[in-house]
């Protein structure tokens, strides 16, 4: 089982087990852009999600139905 944490609150943890935020979080749409549709105000590093996502770009990214 393999988990990925991206952020969690405003914790910042730099451990070589764990690093929090994820280091490459700014650099995944596939991340970003479901992130930034659910909290787009949510700031993480002192990013705003939304900023990030669109520096980011969608594409490569499809909506799925369900």
């Amino acid at each position: 089982l393999d988990i990925d944490l991206i952020a969690y609150d405003d914790l910042t943890v730099s451990d070589p087990d764990l690093i929090l935020p994820h280091p490459r979080l700014f650099e995944r749409a596939f991340v970003l852009v479901p992130l930034a549709e659910i909290v787009p105000n949510r700031e993480v590093a002192g990013r705003r999600i939304a900023d990030a996502a669109q520096r980011v770009g969608k594409a490569g990214i499809e909506r799925l139905a369900g």
